[in-house]
């Protein structure tokens, strides 16, 4: 009997009854794995704790204060890890929305993934993260992972614009905005944010991308002493979030920089009208009523715009720019005025602030403004100042496609470097369809402005009449009127 199994085991492979050997079932292929998603779970209430994995991202309309508690995150350019402060992020409708995006991952050769969970475990107990949402995030969680603490956001300017009714409805998304709904939605919304489309951030081009990393470099190296950078472009072109996000990726490296505001109409700083000298030492994760501040030198030209009194607009500007230490690099912010006489009158400012670099944003339909090179600006008379004959003549025909051509970039000549680029967004140049209209945002910044005057932890929203005004003594004002006649 023994002898008899043991015949079978040698018989080789089983047969079919037509004599065919047996094929065996190859196994079954595996199934790719799930692709890494963000996790939120609600903490407490006005509370969300977000996973998100490397590389993902949060587009959202709304305004929150963040807290990194594990990995590290980039907002408009400014990267946030756990041993900072939390920051406050304001992401109204009016603007382009902000995105959270997560580091890539840096693996710790010294460490498990056991031990990295262990970590991070640790993380959400000590911020007290309810045990259910401990359970649901440390089941999607992995080493390259970045942890968020989202809270509510209520300060007195919030409270202040939002009791205005047209403004009442700014931190919502509009329809066309809305994103495909989530599971992740409502807990979002408990910490005051609405999930958008990727595409409602900012788009960083090629020629954006190329021209962020000369200018970062030229930041860092300081080879001809610090660079003095001019941003110009026409209106609805996206210089102030080009803006943002160069200072603040420069802030990363560096404690503070100088910041110009040569916009009447659209101020980064302060209210509508003025021209400021600005020292920047925080990170901008808003628009500009979100970050008011006082300048280190400013004029008040009185008007939106300067198109009836150039010349008092020109020694406005040379005045405030004489506060210029030249010891930091100086960012420069340029009016959207860039025909006809507005052309002249930019040409005026390049001449009379005399940049290192002019970064020239355009859109691919608009051809209106040419390339304004050095040797464009010595060899062009403007409104109130003269041209100088070139002795190197660049081709009359020279457009923006040559500037494509050599990576966005001229070479180096006496005068400034210019870096065009090129934005994104759809109607990207074309004033009227933008979020909102100019004077809408001139409103919000002033709404902005005066909420500061809003006394803290005070409910309801005080009215600006029943707040006591600043008292002068009358020899103090017909002094201070008085000076100079």
């Amino acid at each position: 009997m023994a002898s008899r199994r043991r015949r079978r085991r040698l018989a080789g492979p089983k047969r079919l009854q037509n004599g065919a050997p047996r094929r065996e079932k190859p196994p079954p292929p595996e199934l790719p794995a799930e692709p890494a998603t963000l996790r939120a779970a609600e903490d407490r209430e006005g509370r969300a704790v977000v996973l998100l994995p490397a590389e993902q991202t949060l587009t959202f309309t709304g305004k929150c204060r963040l807290t990194c508690l594990y990995g590290s995150v980039q907002v408009l350019g400014f990267t946030i890890a756990p041993d900072q402060p939390p920051y406050d992020l304001y992401s109204p409708h009016t603007y382009c929305a902000l995105t959270i995006e997560a580091a890539a991952g840096i693996e710790d050769p010294g460490k498990s993934e056991k031990e990295v969970k262990l970590e991070a475990k640790a993380l959400l107990r000590a911020h007290r993260v309810p045990q259910e949402s401990r359970v649901r995030l440390l089941k999607s969680f992995g080493p390259d992972c970045s942890i968020l603490l989202l809270e509510q956001l209520d300060t007195p300017v919030t409270q202040f614009i939002l009791s205005h009714p047209e403004f009442a409805q700014i931190f919502r998304a509009k329809k066309q905005d809305a994103f495909p709904v989530t599971p992740e939605d409502p807990v979002l919304a408990s910490a005051g944010l609405g999930q958008l489309d990727p595409g409602s951030g900012l788009l960083v081009s090629q020629s954006m991308g190329s021209a962020i990393g000369e200018l970062f470099h030229a930041c860092q190296v300081e080879d001809e002493g610090c660079p003095v950078i001019l941003v110009c472009g026409p209106k609805s072109i996206g210089k102030s979030t080009f803006n943002r996000y160069l200072m603040n990726l420069l802030l990363n490296r560096l404690p503070c920089l100088e910041y110009l505001e040569c916009d009447l109409g659209q101020p980064e700083f302060t209210p509508p009208g003025c021209i400021s000298l600005v020292n920047v030492r925080e990170p901008l994760l808003g628009p500009p009523f979100a970050h008011q501040r006082p300048p280190r030198k400013m004029a008040y030209y009185g008007d939106a715009s300067c198109e009836h009194d150039t010349e008092r607009y020109l020694d406005t500007l040379k005045y405030v720019f004489g506060g210029y230490e030249r010891d930091v690099p100086l960012l420069i912010n340029t009016m959207g005025w860039v025909k006809g006489a507005g052309l002249l009158l930019l040409i005026d400012v390049i001449r009379s602030l005399s940049p290192t670099h002019v970064v020239q944003l355009s859109a691919e339909d608009f051809k209106e403004l040419p390339q304004l090179s050095a040797d464009y600006i010595r060899g062009n008379a403007g409104l109130h100042t003269r041209g100088k004959p070139s002795l190197k003549r660049k081709h009359p025909g020279e457009s923006w496609q040559h500037c494509q051509n050599h990576g966005g970039t001229h070479a180096p000549q006496p005068g400034h470097q210019l870096l065009c680029v090129h934005a994104k967004f759809p109607g990207a140049g074309v004033p009227g369809i933008g979020r909102a209209h100019s004077s809408t945002l001139r409103n919000l910044t002033m709404v902005g402005y005066l909420g500061q005057l809003q006394p803290p932890n005070v409910e309801p929203v005080v009215p600006l009449p029943s707040l006591v005004p600043y008292q002068v003594r009358p020899c103090l004002g017909v002094e201070l009127t008085g000076r100079g006649n």
